[in-house]
């Protein structure tokens, strides 16, 4: 049986591109993409030529896909396992307070002054916050 998991393997994420930018040009115009033949080529040698061009070159389409989808969904896997975001509890107790004032005026959100006033208080009291923490909890 072929190995052709390592085909792909050494290939930069450059370089994927470039191929996938030569498949995709070699599709549109109706022609079988050519950029694959040298990985159809190591397959027969390996096969012996058992294995028609055709088939060898089936095999090199599909890892490559298979190269770039472990990439992609490696990556996006590391980036599902990043720590959850908590919310210091300095900033927590004044994100509170403001949404109790606004409640008790008869509104059930904070507007963007109410995110502005939570920043200064924040900064008042020397928590280091910033617009884009509170973006990452849902405000603003």
């Amino acid at each position: 049986m072929v190995n052709t998991d390592i085909l792909f393997a050494e290939t930069s994420n450059d370089e994927l591109y470039e191929l996938y930018h030569n498949y995709l040009s070699g599709c549109e115009c109706g022609l079988r993409p050519q950029m694959f033949d040298p990985y159809a080529d190591a397959i027969r040698k390996e096969t012996n030529n058992c294995i028609d061009l055709h088939g060898a070159y089936k095999m090199a389409e599909r890892a490559y896909f298979e190269e770039i989808a472990r990439r992609f969904f490696s990556s996006y896997e590391e980036s599902k396992t990043e720590e959850p975001f908590i919310i210091p509890s300095e900033v927590r107790t004044i994100i509170l307070a403001k949404c109790d004032e606004r409640e008790a005026m008869g509104y059930d959100y904070l507007s963007e002054s109410d995110i502005m006033d939570v920043l200064e208080e924040c900064r008042r009291k020397n928590i280091p916050v910033s617009r884009k923490t509170l973006e990452q909890i849902g405000l603003g």
